[in-house]
Order: structure tokens, then C-alpha cells, then sequence
């Protein structure tokens, strides 16, 4: 007589069952780091921006440019004539999850990874921007979008069971 957990029925439904639940695990963060984590080393040449500092100045410039609507439209500018622009890439998202910027304009985007290594790729069309985001180390780029519409940013590293859906937008007005 065969013990009832050694039935291939019994096993194949305990293998889906977990199966499915690693998504869900994934997502109450189950697999990941926990917070207080030290940044990686930064490079000799790179100032030292603690991940701390970053996400408190991410935050505030969310909490000033966030629109009624939802939508984040950045106005001021740096020295340079360009508008900064603090974009936080974390398990699942992007924060701000929506940006409304003017054709034309020149931003200068300060981005992170504030928990593990993730990507972020501008969809342009037929060709896309991408940008490696190392965890905790502070990434700047500068973009001038020339014609309006709406842009898909997407995660292009693998950062674990919610990738797939770690998506963001950027929306291009006419000048």
C-alpha cells in the first residue's frame, strides 16, 4: 500500500499550489531585501548619494509636481536650463508612475533602484532608451522628447515574480 503523499495526484496538486503561490509571495515581498540594506559600493569617481537621501528628495519632488489628476509635471529648472526630473524604480513600479512633459523641453532624469537592480526603457517608437539602474547607486540621463504622445517605461532587467508588470508612463504634450 502506497503512503497518500507518494500518489502522483497528491504530489502534482501540492506542486501547483505552490506554484501559484510564489506570485503572491512575491508580491506581499516575501523575496525582498529588507529595507534597511546598505547600498552597494559606489564608484571612485561617483559622489556618494545615500539611498536614503534619495528617496526622501524623490519624495518631495513628488509631493511638489504631482498634479490634481495624478499626473507629475516637473517645472523648475537647474542652472543648466534643464528640468530635473526624480524617477524611483522599486519592486513592481516606477515612482512617479506617470510624468506629463512638454515636447521640446530638455530633462535631466536622477533615477535609482532603491531595492535591487532593475532597468528602465523608454519605448520611442520603433526603437526604445534603455538605462541599467545598478541598487543604489544614482543614475542621471538627460532626455529632450520632440514629439508628443504617450511612452511605455518598462523594466528590462529581471527583478523577480512582479517584472512582467513594473510599468510606467510618460506623457508628451505639444510645446
Amino acid at each position: 500500500m502506497q503512503h497518500p503523499t507518494t500518489r502522483p495526484g497528491v504530489i502534482l496538486a501540492l506542486s501547483l499550489v505552490i506554484i501559484l503561490l510564489i506570485p503572491v509571495w512575491g508580491t506581499l515581498g516575501f523575496f525582498a531585501p529588507p529595507e534597511e540594506e546598505p547600498a552597494p559600493a559606489q564608484l571612485e569617481d561617483e559622489p556618494p548619494h545615500s539611498v536614503k537621501a534619495f528617496i526622501a528628495e524623490a519624495q518631495a519632488f513628488l509631493v511638489k509636481n504631482t498634479r490634481e489628476d495624478g499626473c507629475v509635471e516637473p517645472r523648475e529648472k537647474d542652472a543648466q536650463g534643464r528640468i530635473v526630473v526624480y524617477y524611483r524604480a522599486l519592486q513592481y513600479g516606477y515612482l512617479p508612475p506617470k510624468l506629463c512633459l512638454k515636447a521640446g523641453q530638455t530633462y535631466v532624469f536622477k533615477m535609482m533602484a532603491t531595492d535591487v537592480t532593475h532597468g528602465a526603457s523608454i519605448q520611442l517608437g520603433t526603437g526604445s532608451r534603455m538605462v541599467r539602474l545598478p541598487a543604489g547607486v544614482e543614475v542621471e540621463q538627460e532626455y529632450t522628447f520632440t514629439k508628443p504622445g504617450e511612452y511605455l517605461v518598462y523594466c528590462s532587467y529581471y527583478c523577480g515574480v512582479g517584472h512582467p508588470f513594473m510599468k510606467g508612463k510618460i506623457i508628451v504634450q505639444g510645446s
